[in-house]
């Protein structure tokens, strides 16, 4: 992990998720392993095409699901609400150290 990233905790209708904000990341991607465990706290829908990233080890990905959720965040100066947050959806889960969700 880089010095832009941070693992942080959040929710999305009840359920924990791991949040990694990098900086460096170009689109959210949220593993298919926290969708299976949000249900319906998130809606998941095919793109028209596939979307084409580069992974971690810059290997080219065709992602073609994406998730529509709402992330709550419980800070010092209150709760933070990312509503109808869209992210890829990457088959299976992400490294551990990266959590559920890698937020850009």
């Amino acid at each position: 992990m880089d010095a832009t990233a941070c693992l942080l905790e959040a929710k999305c209708g009840g359920v924990s998720v791991q949040v990694l904000t990098d900086f460096g990341a170009s689109v959210p991607i949220l593993s298919s392993d926290c969708v299976k465990r949000l249900g319906s706290a998130c809606q998941v829908r095919k793109p028209y095409t596939p979307v084409r990233v580069a992974s971690f080890s810059d290997a080219q990905l065709a992602l073609d699901q994406e998730a529509l959720l709402t992330l709550e965040f419980d800070t010092p100066s209150g709760r933070l609400s990312l509503a109808n947050m869209c992210c890829l959806v990457l088959p299976g889960a992400l490294p551990a150290d990266m959590g559920d969700c890698l937020m850009s």
